[in-house]
């Protein structure tokens, strides 16, 4: 939040939460006898959800 971005702060925060959710989670997250993820696959997911929330946001209607 210090840059200004609450937009895209609650949107990383959001995408951090669903990860978490669907998994995968690195070793200091993952409850005993799960597999842990990689730092990179953890971040690809978190990706993935940010791409996904960005394709749900309605785009505006332009007027020519």
């Amino acid at each position: 939040f210090s840059l200004g971005e609450h937009g895209a702060a609650a949107a990383i925060e959001a995408a951090l939460a669903a990860a978490l959710a669907r998994g995968p989670r690195t070793a200091d997250l993952c409850a005993a006898g799960e597999s842990a993820a990689t730092t990179s696959s953890f971040a690809d997911a978190v990706i993935a959800e940010l791409s996904a929330a960005s394709r749900r946001v309605p785009q505006p209607i332009l007027h020519s």
